[in-house]
């Protein structure tokens, strides 16, 4: 038995929708595909998550640090923060229906709006829960777009 199919035997009991005790939600989209949803660290707001997306098995439990799915309600926020910083997690901020999504790339910080091909360095140090809101609501303030102009 492979990794995924211990894990698809788990998931099945909750209908492939499993959340931990520390509110990290593990979906499996499809087969062989897993996603997962965290809380930043001690941060429980909906404006931000941390998006983990793997279709590799062994990739999967060596990130979460575990080594089965029983072990899944082991798996807290600060291990995703982890993986954001290592450059395999994204950190999603949602304000006002507008999106930004973060990811670590070569030691930098590189920011895109949802759905874009748009992608630029983050060129301010950001650390907290706070900057990254604060980054994302800045970015759509100054990155509105014009009204058009009636005739």
């Amino acid at each position: 038995m492979n990794d995924w199919d211990g894990l698809d035997i788990f998931l099945q009991k909750y209908d492939y929708n499993y959340m931990n005790d520390c509110s990290i939600l593990f979906n499996r989209v499809a087969a062989g595909f897993m996603f997962v949803s965290s809380p930043w660290p001690g941060y429980n707001d909906d404006k931000l998550s941390l998006v983990y997306l793997c279709n590799d098995a062994s990739k999967f439990f060596k990130g979460l640090e575990i080594e089965n799915a029983e072990q899944l309600e082991r798996v807290h926020p600060g291990v995703l923060l982890k993986l954001f910083y290592a450059g395999d997690v994204i950190l999603i901020c949602t304000l006002r229906d507008e999106t930004l999504e973060f990811q670590m790339a070569d030691g930098k910080l590189i920011a895109n709006k949802e759905d874009c091909c748009l992608m630029h360095e983050v060129q301010i140090n950001l650390e907290t829960p706070k900057d990254f809101i604060e980054y994302t609501d800045q970015y759509f303030r100054h990155h509105k777009e014009e009204p058009a102009l009636k005739n």
